[in-house]
């Protein structure tokens, strides 16, 4: 006769790590391409779409995106996420979470490609019930609201994480032998942390110990943008939350930020952004 008892004895994984830190977490309303722009992030995003009909760009590959599809974008990859209809535009939850350490593949990364494409047949699924739970906890805001969403977002991640390793045939560990990743970690921090000052391109390769052409390629093999357009990035990243929580002109933001030459920050900022600083700032400032 079977019966139902059992005992097991839990022991740490010593290759995975988890839990995974929930940085943010929000419900949005996605605008056409024109209005959007790349971005990159040193944290791996979760994307649930709700509604709608868009797309998601990583790198040069395009994902037509529709209602209840999921997708997870690794860390340090170039994407874009955009509604193609303007009549019902896309609505989807995104996460974004950090402390992923998965044996064989790069910190707060699940894949060898660097995304992960799912499509869910209808609402019915697990998943968009915990995005669904971790919004009305963080809308509700009630005792410990933020520690029941980290743990309800975590038991989303895991059944993610089960339907990636399920509908993946080439677990690899990683770039493989493509790329130096343990270099390109290293000159990316000293970007994120050296911003303000004057970074080139040669100081980078020295720090990769590469020659600048190699050096070059290598970096834009991993993150799929230049190390001066991810510079440039950084800035202009840091310039917006600048324009929306201070008072100073824009050019003492473009100083502030590595750019010495106000004309060239504008243009570069209009061309990331879509918008100029001082529009950029006037709509935000409003609350758009």
């Amino acid at each position: 006769m079977m019966n139902d008892f059992f005992s097991v004895s839990f022991a740490e994984e010593s290759k995975n790590t988890t839990p995974a830190r929930l940085c943010s977490f929000k419900r949005l309303v996605s605008t056409p391409k024109e209005e959007c722009h790349r971005h990159i992030h040193s944290t791996l995003e979760l994307f649930y779409f709700e509604s709608g009909e868009g797309a998601i760009e990583v790198g040069k590959k395009l994902f037509p995106i529709k209602a209840h599809d999921l997708f997870v974008v690794d860390s340090s990859k170039l994407h874009l996420q955009y509604s193609t209809e303007k009549t019902q535009p896309l609505v989807y939850y995104v996460a974004e979470a950090d402390k992923i350490a998965l044996a064989g593949f790069n910190k707060n990364s699940v894949t060898a490609e660097g995304y992960f494409h799912y499509s869910f047949e209808n609402a019915d699924n697990p998943i968009y019930a915990k995005m669904r739970q971790i919004a009305k906890e963080l809308k509700e805001k009630e005792y410990n609201h933020t520690v029941k969403s980290s743990l309800l977002f975590n038991e989303a991640f895991i059944d993610v994480l089960r339907l990636v390793f399920s509908k993946s045939s080439n677990l690899v560990d990683g770039t493989g032998g493509i790329v130096n990743v343990k270099a390109m970690e290293t000159v990316k921090a000293y970007i994120d942390e050296h911003f303000i000052e004057n970074v080139d391109v040669e100081t980078l390769a020295n720090l990769a110990f590469m020659s600048k052409s190699y050096f070059i390629t290598q970096f834009k093999t991993f993150f799929q943008i230049t190390p001066k357009q991810y510079l440039n990035l950084v800035r202009v990243q840091h310039a917006c939350t600048l324009l929306q929580t201070t008072e100073d002109a824009v050019m003492k933001v473009a100083v502030k930020v590595g750019f010495n030459n106000a004309v060239y920050f504008t243009e570069i900022f209009t061309k990331i952004n879509k918008i100029s600083p001082t529009e950029y700032r006037k709509r935000t400032t409003k609350g758009e």
